[in-house]
C-alpha cells in the first residue's frame, strides 16, 4: 500500500496531540484511586455506554472483517451482529449486579463472595492472558500504521504505545471514556463521508447490485450452520459479559438505571453502525472483485475517493478503534494490580497518595509491557499465535465462576477453583490433542466449566460463618445502589471537552483540506470539517448551560461511598 498525503500525516497528528490533551486535562482532578479507577462512579451513563461500545471492537474489524465482509458480503455483517445479544444480556441481567457491588476492580468482589485464594488465582490466571493479548494488539495497531502510511514498523509500535498510555495514565478512567466517545465521532464522521461517496463511485445501489456476485447481500451463507451459531453465541456472550474492561463500564456509573442504559446503548449502537462500517467494503467488492488483499478493502475504497485530509480522518478513526480498546485493558489491568495486589497484600494501610502513586505505576507497568511483546511478536509471530490460542481457552472457565458469583448462590470456593482448572484442561485437550477448530474447544471449555462449577459447588458446601458472609453478599446485591454522594464544586465537563476536542478536529480538517487543488475536495473538507466544528460548539454550549447541574468529582465524599465488600476486606 503507498504512502499517504503529508495532509493526512498532519490529520493524524492533530488527532494524537488531543488524545494526549485530554489525559492532561483530567491530570488535576484525578487524586484517588476511585476517581482513577471507577471515576468516582460520577461517569454520565451517554459516556460511559460509548466507551463500552467503542471498546468492544477494534482495527481488526476495519481489516479482518472488513475482509470476510468482501469474500462474503452481508452474512459478515450478520456475524457482527451476533454481539448485539450479549451487549442487551450485560445491560438487562448483569449490569445492576456489576454496579450494586461497588468495585474499583473487576476481581475483587471474588474473595468475599468465595475466598482469598480464589481472588488471587483470577488475578495470576488472567493477567497474563491479557498483557499477551494487549501485546498482540498493539503489534496489529503499529503493523497497520507501518501499512498504511510508510512509518517504521519499530517506530510504529512505540508511537502507538506510548501515545495511548500517555493519557490513560494522567487522566485515568476519566480520559479513557471521554476520549473514546470523542474517537466515536471521529469513526462515526468518517464513515458517514465515505459510505455515500464510496455508493456514488461506483454507480449507485443499482449498480452496486448487479456487480456484487449472487448471495452477497443475503444474511446467511453456507459457512453459518445451526451448531456453529450456537456455539458462536455463547462464546460471544460468556467472552462479553465476563470482560474486566466492559465490566468497568458498569460500575463507574452514579446508578443501576444508568449502568442499564449502558449497555442497551451499545448494543443499539452496534446494530446499526456495523452496516455502515462494512458497506464500504461492499463496494470494493463490486469494483474490485480481484482484488489481490481482500483484508484492504475498507482503507482500498476510502483512498480511491476521499482527498488529502479527510483520508487522514479515516485513518485517525481506524486508530481510534484499537486505541479505544487499549485504554480500557490499561486502565481496568492497573485497577487489578492496585486493589487485589498492592493494596490487599503489599500495603493494606497505604493512605490515598501512596495508593495513587502505585496506581500510576501499575498502569504504566501494564501498559510498558505490551509495548515490549509487540516488539518480540516482531520476530516470533508463531510462538505469540501458539500462546494466546492456549490461553484463550481459560476463557469460558474463568467467566463462569465471575458471572456465577453474582447469580448462583449455591457456587463455592472448590467450584470455581474447579471450573478454571478442568474447564482449561479439557478446553486444552479438545484443542492440541483432538485438534478440533475454535469453536469445538470453546464449546467442549465452556460446558465443562459449567458443569464442573455446579458440581463440584454441590459436593462442597460451604461452613456456616462463609454461608452467612455469602448471604450478606446476596443481600447486598438485592437492594438498589443509591447514587454517590455529590459536591458544589465543578467538575469536569464530558460535554465540554469533547466539545472542544471536536471543534479542533472540525477546525484541523477544514484548514488542512485547503491543500487539495480540487475545488471540490477543499470543499468536502470544508464542509465536514465545519460540521464537526459545529458540533464541538454545541456541545460546549450543552456544557455551560448545564455548570450548575453538573455533579463533581469529590474525593472527600470518598469514604461515603465505600462498599459492605470495602469494608469486609478492610
Amino acid at each position: 500500500m503507498p504512502g499517504i498525503a503529508t495532509a493526512d500525516y498532519w490529520m493524524i497528528g492533530v488527532y494524537m496531540l488531543l488524545m494526549v490533551a485530554i489525559g492532561v486535562y483530567f491530570l488535576r482532578f484525578i487524586d484517588d484511586i476511585r476517581t482513577y479507577y471507577a471515576g468516582q462512579n460520577q461517569i454520565p451513563w451517554w459516556v460511559a455506554g460509548i466507551s463500552f461500545y467503542m471498546s468492544g471492537f477494534s482495527t481488526y474489524l476495519f481489516v479482518a472483517y472488513a475482509g470476510r465482509t468482501y469474500e462474503w458480503g452481508w452474512p459478515a455483517i450478520t456475524m457482527l451482529w451476533a454481539v448485539v445479544p450479549a451487549y442487551f444480556i450485560a445491560g438487562l441481567v448483569f449490569a445492576r449486579y456489576w454496579r450494586r457491588a461497588a468495585l474499583i476492580s473487576p476481581v475483587e468482589f471474588l474473595e468475599t463472595r468465595y475466598h482469598e485464594g480464589v481472588r488471587q488465582l483470577y488475578v495470576w490466571a488472567r493477567m497474563p492472558v491479557q498483557l499477551i493479548d494487549n501485546g498482540a494488539r498493539v503489534f496489529a495497531l503499529a503493523f497497520f500504521v507501518h501499512t498504511a502510511t510508510g512509518l517504521a514498523l519499530n517506530t510504529s509500535i512505540l508511537a502507538c504505545g506510548i501515545i495511548t498510555l500517555s493519557y490513560t495514565l494522567m487522566g485515568g478512567l476519566w480520559a479513557v471514556t471521554v476520549t473514546d466517545v470523542v474517537q466515536f465521532i471521529i469513526l462515526l464522521a468518517a464513515t458517514i463521508v465515505l459510505v455515500p461517496m464510496s455508493l456514488k463511485a461506483v454507480g449507485g445501489w443499482s449498480s452496486l447490485v448487479a456487480a456484487l456476485p449472487e448471495g452477497h447481500l443475503q444474511l446467511f451463507n453456507q459457512h453459518m450452520k445451526p451448531g456453529f451459531w450456537l456455539v458462536f453465541l455463547a462464546v460471544i456472550i460468556v467472552a462479553f459479559n465476563s470482560n474486566w474492561s466492559l465490566i468497568q463500564r458498569f460500575y463507574c456509573v452514579p446508578d443501576e438505571r444508568s449502568a442499564r442504559r449502558v449497555g442497551l446503548l451499545a448494543g443499539t449502537l452496534y446494530i446499526f453502525t456495523m452496516p455502515l462500517f462494512m458497506f464500504p467494503s461492499l463496494v470494493t467488492r463490486a469494483m474490485q472483485p480481484d482484488l489481490a488483499h481482500p483484508d484492504q478493502a475498507f482503507v482500498s475504497i476510502a483512498r480511491e475517493v476521499l482527498p488529502a485530509g479527510m483520508m487522514g480522518l479515516v485513518l485517525a478513526a481506524m486508530f481510534a478503534a484499537t486505541m479505544s480498546a487499549l485504554d480500557s485493558e490499561y486502565n481496568v489491568l492497573g485497577s487489578v494490580l492496585t486493589r487485589d495486589v498492592y493494596q490487599r497484600f503489599i500495603r493494606p494501610r497505604a493512605g490515598r497518595r501512596e495508593l495513587m502513586h502505585a496506581a500510576r505505576a501499575a498502569t504504566a507497568l501494564v501498559g510498558v509491557i505490551p509495548i515490549v511483546l509487540a516488539f518480540v511478536l516482531v520476530k516470533r509471530h508463531g510462538l505469540f499465535d501458539t500462546v494466546l490460542a492456549t490461553f484463550g481457552v481459560t476463557g469460558g472457565p474463568m467467566a463462569v465462576p465471575l458471572l456465577g458469583g453474582l447469580i448462583y448462590r449455591r457456587g463455592t470456593a472448590w467450584g470455581a477453583v474447579a471450573s478454571l482448572v478442568i474447564g482449561t484442561g479439557v478446553g486444552a485437550g479438545l484443542m492440541l490433542g483432538a485438534g478440533l477448530p475454535y469453536q469445538g474447544y470453546a464449546a467442549g471449555s465452556i460446558l465443562t466449566s459449567i458443569l464442573a462449577y455446579v458440581i463440584v459447588s454441590e459436593l462442597t458446601p460451604p461452613s456456616a460463618s462463609r454461608r452467612r458472609v455469602v448471604e450478606a453478599f446476596f443481600d447486598r446485591l438485592s437492594r438498589p445502589v443509591v447514587p454517590p454522594a455529590t459536591s458544589t464544586t465543578a467538575p469536569p465537563s464530558p460535554f465540554g471537552i469533547v466539545g472542544v476536542a471536536t471543534l479542533g478536529l472540525g477546525v484541523a480538517l477544514a484548514c488542512i483540506g485547503l491543500v487539495n487543488p480540487q475545488v471540490s475536495d477543499r470543499i468536502l473538507c470544508g464542509t465536514v470539517g465545519g460540521a464537526l466544528a459545529l458540533l464541538g460548539v454545541v456541545l460546549t454550549l450543552v456544557s455551560i448551560c448545564r455548570r450548575p447541574d453538573r455533579s463533581s468529582i469529590d474525593p472527600g465524599s470518598d469514604s461515603a461511598m465505600q462498599s459492605s465488600t470495602e469494608k469486609t476486606l478492610e
